[in-house]
């Protein structure tokens, strides 16, 4: 039997690594998770517990003797800075970097978050390949090399051709060759997620920050099951707009609350109609082939509730989830909104459509996270 103490002492360290690295995750601030989304490098540190060190046996004569006092150190210190100056000492740590993937596994884990499953597409066609050749097919697809190939082939069977003289092109029926087609499709959805950011007068910039560090998560986590994920940002205070992603991360709060004209631009980008907006594209959502989430973050006040509430329930039909978040940041209760939703969506609470969740601190971005796409009811 081969030992490999290398390996194993390798396997070792990896395990610690990663234990740390939970750890670490677990712990990380709103800040930290906005240095993760602008790409900066988080480093985890692992400190050296057990160091390799001599281990002595019972005393004999001759025997780590020598010259000194009981008490004094074998191996005196040294190095070692005093007050702020300089040291030479070992570190007892190492550093290692974080990655999206190790995020990613600890959400899952740790989170315990679910397994999303696209919506499937009704034969939406992806790319057309040619990987083969027939002897039947459209003109457009005729093949003129292989058509050639097989006139050559023929002649040289028939004894039509030989070396050194001319070759006479004569094009049968029977030469002809067509590319055949082979047709892929596109076999789930894609996901469109809208962000809707409350930037009334009563928005903090810590409410905002907090709503940055959950929209990279959840940006992250839906990345992982859909082939490609678009983001729209949607502002709003009484009245509201699309904004562009720059613009997003660079919010400015004031103004009143209202609630309806953010979910009536919505209602716009499905229906193909015209909206405020700061980007130069008017856009268009096309809910049958998309899987539709939106993400509202506010404090919850507003004065329009009853006509939120309908202009909610008109897009609800063609929504994936809808996840309402309320920040309490300084104290306060749930709003009336807030119950309103509970109320007027039971039916889509219960089967998970629509999810809410309030924080009291930015670092709790976690528990929203985990109330809107954690396993089973909350």
């Amino acid at each position: 039997m081969i030992i490999d103490p290398i390996g194993s002492a390798r396997k070792k360290y990896r395990k610690r690594v990663e234990e740390f690295k939970k750890k670490a995750i677990g712990e990380l601030k709103y800040v930290e998770l906005e240095a993760l989304r602008r790409g900066e490098r988080i480093k985890v540190r692992v400190p050296i517990i057990q160091l390799p060190h001599l281990t002595y046996g019972p005393w004999a004569p001759d025997v780590g003797a020598g010259p000194g006092e009981e008490g004094e150190k074998v191996f005196p210190e040294s190095g070692s800075g005093v007050g702020r100056e300089a040291g030479s000492e070992e570190v007892d740590a190492i550093y290692e970097e974080m990655t999206m993937k190790d995020l990613v596994n600890w959400m899952k884990h740790e989170l315990e978050l679910e397994t999303i499953k696209p919506g499937r597409r009704e034969n939406e066609l992806e790319k057309i390949t040619y990987p083969s050749i027939s002897k039947r097919g459209t003109e457009s697809l005729l093949d003129l090399d292989e058509t050639l190939f097989a006139m050559i082939e023929r002649k040289i069977l028939l004894g039509e051709f030989k070396p050194g003289k001319d070759l006479k092109i004569s094009i049968d029926d029977d030469d002809l060759r067509y590319r055949y087609p082979k047709r892929k499709y596109k076999p789930y959805k894609d996901a469109t997620v809208i962000y809707i950011r409350d930037v009334s007068g009563s928005i903090t910039r810590e409410d905002l920050e907090a709503s940055y560090a959950l929209t990279f998560l959840i940006d992250i986590w839906l990345k992982e099951f859909y082939p490609k994920v678009e983001r729209v940002y949607i502002a709003h205070n009484a009245i509201a707009w699309e904004e562009t992603e720059e613009g997003y991360y660079r919010l400015q709060s004031g103004g009143g609350t209202s609630f309806a004209p953010a979910y009536e631009i919505v209602d716009a980008m499905f229906n193909g109609r015209d909206y405020p907006r700061k980007t130069q594209v008017r856009r268009k959502i096309d809910k049958d082939k998309v899987d539709v989430y939106i993400v509202q973050m506010t404090d919850g006040e507003n004065y329009d509730k009853q006509e939120a509430i309908s202009s909610l329930r008109k897009i609800m039909p063609h929504i994936t989830r809808f996840c309402y978040l309320e920040t309490h940041l300084y104290g306060g209760k749930d709003s009336d909104y807030f119950k309103m939703l509970a109320n007027e969506f039971n039916t889509e609470i219960k089967e998970g459509k629509l999810r809410t969740c309030t924080i009291e601190k930015q670092d709790y971005v976690w528990k929203a996270i985990k109330a809107f796409f954690g396993k089973g009811e909350l």
